[in-house]
């Protein structure tokens, strides 16, 4: 499970169910266009994507933590 301030990322058996908010798990569509998705759910796509391909995110520590450092 994957959780957030915005909400939780569920694999149950074979399928991936997202709850947005304090909302209930619904069934996250696989291979959906991504221009037509939320910005939330194209997120955890794209993380889950990564961790199942064992790729190292393209945003690194360092990087993420340079806005904070300006601020």
């Amino acid at each position: 499970m994957v959780l957030c301030d915005k909400g939780a990322l569920r694999r149950d058996g074979g399928q991936l169910l997202l709850a947005e908010g304090g909302g209930k798990f619904a069934p996250l569509q696989g291979g959906s266009d991504a221009a037509g998705e939320r910005a939330e759910a194209q997120m955890y796509r794209e993380f889950l994507q990564d961790v199942r391909e064992r790729k190292p995110s393209p945003l690194r520590p360092e990087v993420a933590l340079e806005p904070s450092k300006i601020a």
